[in-house]
């Protein structure tokens, strides 16, 4: 096929190739940072100090649980929470000093060295300042929440 023949998948799930008519199902793609981070050959980021924070304790329907497991293989599934709080330092540059901030997914809490790990970050949290965010726990509803 040439390449000017080519055409992408337009968003009913058809091929609009010359009559070609072809459903299609979205599949999981993870990119090769995330699968390179997975197998531990890439080092998660230093997320710096964090005061004031909160976990947040997500529900997964079931309808989408078998989903989620394959996407965050890493997450518990029973267990899915998100950190808040507010930066005193980052390393990375992402956030100011005194920002709010909400995090990935969870994978570990420490809490004997007081450090959070998520999907791409490790933070270290002040142990005398958990659930003093300004939100409190707010399940799913966290989600909505960007900056």
């Amino acid at each position: 096929m040439k390449s000017s023949e080519k055409r992408l998948k337009n968003t009913t799930g058809e091929n609009s190739q010359k009559g070609v008519t072809e459903k299609w199902q979205p599949t999981i793609c993870l990119t090769p940072f995330i699968e390179q981070q997975r197998k531990g050959k890439i080092k998660k980021k230093d997320g710096g100090k964090i005061r004031n924070w909160q976990l947040h304790h997500l529900t997964v329907d079931d309808s989408i649980k078998e989903q989620f497991i394959k996407i965050n293989p890493e997450v518990d599934v029973n267990n899915v929470m998100i950190l808040t709080g507010t930066v005193v330092d980052d390393p990375t540059g992402r956030w100011q000093p005194g920002y709010h901030f909400r995090s990935t997914y969870i994978v570990n809490l420490d809490r004997k060295n007081n450090t959070v790990e998520t999907l791409n970050t490790i933070y270290n949290v002040d142990p005398d300042t958990e659930n003093m965010d300004v939100m409190p726990d707010l399940g799913n509803e966290v989600l909505k929440i960007f900056y």
